[in-house]
């Protein structure tokens, strides 16, 4: 399977952030640099999770999961989620995925 061009991007920035950010001098590194990473790497991860929730919606419509398999799953995320500025992030994924059985996700 091919791995679409903005995970691909996506990992190729935040490496090359991650090797950059270790130049920056010492008292730049730990306030900088840290929130540069942090970013980069919570990107990459609510990237990876809104695909995964694209395929529970269609695990889920296919009858290949349970429900309560996949509400843990969002619950979990969604909590960690809502640590950082993400409520408009979440609010998109949420609505352009739906849960029907039977059906075909959206």
């Amino acid at each position: 399977m091919k791995e679409s061009p903005i995970f691909i991007k996506a990992y190729e920035t935040m490496v090359w952030v991650l090797q950059h950010t270790r130049k920056f001098p010492k008292e730049q590194r730990f306030l900088m640099a840290r929130r540069l990473e942090d970013g980069f790497l919570n990107f990459y991860e609510h990237l990876n999770q809104a695909v995964k929730i694209k395929c529970q919606a269609k695990d889920y419509a296919t009858g290949n999961t349970s429900w309560s398999q996949i509400a843990t799953s969002l619950q979990a995320w969604n909590v960690h989620a809502s640590l950082g500025d993400t409520w408009r992030l979440r609010g998109d994924i949420f609505r352009k995925n739906t849960f029907r059985i039977n059906e075909a996700p959206s």
